[in-house]
């Protein structure tokens, strides 16, 4: 990860029913597509190969932009990313595409490892089942975080919570908590190094409540303008006029934006 921002939904105005629908796309294509049952990865000595889980279940996506989010916000952030890749070629890779599966993934392992003698789930099995499965999706998420070239919070009143006495911005989400602290602790990326890997590829119950506290400090906030004053300038420079430059629009747009906001002293040299 090169770059981090926060996006305020409060600011961000509605889209059109085209980005949304691209958005959608760009969702469903990147859902994990299971390729089997859970005994497909049982090994020969009665474990369950972690890796192949991981690599059906979880599977890493080419991806420029991370969005972290809250489940609540799925359908505006679909629509940002979809404005995202239809106006710049951005591809956005939105997080509960990954964490979605979790539990499926979950109920499987349970109902088959997890069963007591007489047929009900064990306490202390399910919890053994459910540290497993997250931390294979910690881990898968954490890949992405390091592979995409910037991470952008969704701000909203749904991922983060009112602050309290210590003024603080705080989560109930567990997830967009570990994520926060994946993109605050990583050692930075270059941007030279993300831009020399391979070219992408194309009833009423009671509620457990807990606060993470988020540490928001180092990010740069983003808004729906800078996007397309950073496209201004790329194209007044004449960098993506050209029909050689149009592959290359979403980087000369990130970059841009990189510049804008300070976080890259000067674009990269063209060749």
């Amino acid at each position: 990860m090169f770059a981090k921002f926060k996006y305020d939904l409060k600011n961000d105005g509605s889209y059109p029913s085209e980005y949304v629908n691209e958005g959608s796309d760009i969702f469903l294509l990147h859902r994990a597509k299971v390729k089997g049952k859970l005994e497909k990865y049982i090994r020969s000595d009665g474990s369950l190969d972690a890796k192949e889980i991981e690599d059906d279940w979880f599977p890493t996506i080419n991806a420029q932009v991370f969005l972290s989010h809250s489940h609540a916000d799925e359908d505006k952030v679909k629509a940002f990313a979809g404005w995202l890749k239809r106006k710049y070629g951005i591809v956005s890779f939105i997080d509960s595409t990954v964490w979605g599966y979790a539990n499926d993934l979950l109920w499987q392992m349970d109902n088959k490892f997890s069963r007591d003698r007489s047929g009900g789930l064990s306490y202390e099995l399910t919890t053994q089942s459910s540290a497993h499965v997250h931390m294979l999706l910690e881990c898968a998420l954490a890949k992405m975080i390091n592979r995409c070239e910037c991470l952008i919070f969704i701000n909203s009143p749904n991922s983060v919570k009112p602050k309290d006495i210590s003024n603080k911005d705080l989560t109930g989400s567990p997830w967009i908590y570990n994520e926060i602290v994946m993109a605050t602790t990583f050692p930075p990326r270059s941007l030279e190094e993300h831009r020399s890997r391979a070219i992408l590829e194309h009833s009423q119950q009671f509620s457990l409540n807990v606060s993470y506290p988020l540490k928001l400090d180092g990010f740069e906030t983003v808004r729906k303008e800078d996007f397309i004053a950073a496209e201004s300038r790329v194209e007044k420079s004449k960098q993506i006029l050209g029909l050689d430059d149009i592959d290359r629009r979403s980087d000369l747009v990130l970059e841009q934006l990189y510049v804008d906001k300070g976080i890259l002293s000067k674009k990269l040299s063209r060749k």
